[in-house]
């Protein structure tokens, strides 16, 4: 768990005077696939809105997606910002699918075929009508007492099941030890199961992200949603950092947190690379603290890092607190993001992704707020998002977020992220 001193920031975002609401007029956007299996028809849409009205929003967002499963859902998957209304928000969902498993968390934004959406009032819907399949939702609370615990208990969960082929996990982004949790869930849950997701955000307020389980909006938590049956899952992740050639020793570490760097407190390092003289870090100063944890073998599709920053401070003892948690001895090496790289490697990584002729049945996004408008002001859509689905080479159902973490395997291993893209594709598997 975070200690009780850290004081928090933005895991890769920046404050909110820094980063004005996007104003939009209402909408409402669908798109929808179809999959067949064994003469049963499997369809996905999803709906957005950006009404400004919590419950009319939910509303809107669930209706849209219901008209392209037929009016019928068997689960839902739910991502919004914010700015809403939580609760109402919610509310307006089960009044058009009241028994409906319903899993999904806040993020910085909304990714659709309509592009990316960072506004303070935005929110997609994912419905699925999948015969076949099975789904289950389950919730942990109190993520920061015992995250690892939380995990254990989750994948016990999983295992209960019969067939269990993904568990979409989508924890608070801001209260957890998410390595944690990710090992206490692959402690316990059955072998071959893909765990993906991504950590909750909100819109750079930096205070409360909200995970969603069945019509109840919850904080501090781990929600997941799990799928059983005849489902093939492909994933591809990428970042886009460069290192910067200067390395730092991780010379006491516990947990999350890291109390000193090149035997100094961990902050009286990292402090050098933002502008002035600082008592605590912002989320604006995240950029500058990127830095690239080692991983054991090279992996030619993704790299040889992964990307940590840090989002908590004692501004006393100087040190951080990393989600992603980092091990004494390691080393560590500083890294910035490079905008035409992360295009680049995530349109690669699209293009390698879809592969097959038939379209998946859905696709998921997790997409560090950090590579949004932070990254790329309010041109996210054109330079990102548009050419990431283009290389996708299909215009079936489609759901993000931008989020403050990542959750995806690389070479077999589930790690967690940041200044990440992570893409799961979803395919129903044929039977006679």
């Amino acid at each position: 768990m975070p200690p009780s001193w850290w004081s928090r920031a933005a895991s890769c975002g920046a404050s909110a005077a820094e980063l004005a609401p996007v104003p939009h007029e209402n909408r409402t956007h669908s798109a929808a696939a179809e999959a067949y299996d064994g003469g049963m028809t499997h369809r996905a849409a999803v709906g957005e809105s950006q009404s400004r009205d919590s419950e009319a929003a939910g509303r809107e967002a669930t209706l849209a997606a219901l008209d392209g499963t037929g009016g019928q859902a068997d689960a839902l998957l739910v991502f919004a910002t914010a700015g809403h209304d939580q609760e109402a928000l919610l509310r307006g969902i089960r009044e058009v699918a009241a028994d409906v498993p319903m899993a999904g968390c806040t993020g910085a934004g909304i990714i659709t075929r309509a592009g990316s959406d960072e506004g303070t009032h935005a929110v997609g819907v994912l419905a699925l009508r999948a015969p076949s399949l099975r789904f289950e939702v389950l919730a942990e609370r109190g993520l920061s007492e015992d995250a690892e615990a939380a995990g254990a208990r989750l994948g016990e969960a999983a295992a209960r099941l019969k067939d269990p082929r993904v568990l979409f996990l989508f924890p608070d982004g801001l209260t957890g030890n998410i390595t944690a949790l990710l090992r206490g869930l692959g402690r316990t849950a059955p072998p071959g199961v893909l765990v993906f997701g991504g950590a909750a955000g909100e819109v750079s307020r930096f205070e409360h992200t909200y995970q969603y389980a069945d019509g109840v909006a919850l904080e501090d938590s781990a929600v997941a949603l799990i799928i059983e049956g005849d489902l093939e899952l492909e994933v591809a992740v990428s970042h886009g950092c460069k290192l910067l050639g200067i390395d730092h020793r991780v010379t006491r570490a516990e947990g999350g947190a890291v109390f000193e760097l090149d035997d100094q407190p961990a902050w009286e390092v990292m402090r050098e690379y933002v502008d002035g003289p600082r008592d605590r870090f912002s989320g604006s100063d995240v950029p500058y603290l990127c830095v690239a944890q080692p991983l054991p073998e090279d992996h030619p599709a993704y790299g040889k890092m992964i990307i940590r920053v840090p989002l908590g401070l004692d501004p006393g003892s100087g040190a951080l607190f990393f989600p992603g948690e980092l091990r004494t001895g390691e080393t560590l090496g500083m890294a910035r993001r490079d905008a035409d790289e992360v295009v680049a490697r995530a349109v690669e990584s699209s293009r390698e992704l879809f592969r097959r002729e038939s379209p998946p049945l859905f696709v998921l996004q997790a997409d560090c707020a950090g590579r949004g408008r932070l990254l790329f002001g309010e041109q996210v859509t054109a330079k990102i998002i548009t050419p990431v689905q283009q290389a996708a080479r299909h215009d079936g159902a489609w759901l993000g977020f931008h989020s403050y973490g990542e959750i995806a395997p690389v070479g077999g291993q589930t790690y967690y992220h940041n200044y990440t893209m992570a893409l799961c594709a979803a395919y129903v598997r044929a039977t006679a």
